[in-house]
């Protein structure tokens, strides 16, 4: 089993506005689903029962080795992580993917 490592900072942010846009379906015991923001991508999310495993096929979990936004956003969607919901709805509406290849994937300055 392999250990994820951290994502950017700014992911959670992105996780957020997931979140706020209600961009987050749950579609089973195990099972979700995340729409990209420019909402032309669903991306799947599956977690063990116990919580203790969990996957995405979104870009940066499968090829990058850490937890992409929607494997956050789930978490947050389940309560598993906690937050600020005025935050999350301060970032509503972003368009992250074109924010991000507007800065070519420098997530910190998008």
């Amino acid at each position: 089993m392999s250990t994820w490592r951290m994502p950017p900072k700014a992911k959670v942010y992105e996780a957020l506005s997931t979140v706020a846009d209600q961009r987050v379906t749950i579609t089973g015991l195990t099972m979700a689903q995340v729409q990209s923001s420019s909402h032309d991508k669903t991306y799947d999310v599956v977690w063990s029962e116990d919580m203790r495993e969990i996957t995405s096929n979104d870009n940066a979990s499968y090829w990058q080795g850490y937890i992409g936004y929607p494997i956050i956003a789930v978490l947050l969607k389940l309560g598993k992580l906690s937050f600020n919901t005025h935050i999350a709805e301060l970032l509503a509406g972003v368009p992250w993917k074109a924010v991000n290849d507007q800065f070519k994937r420098d997530y910190d300055k998008a």
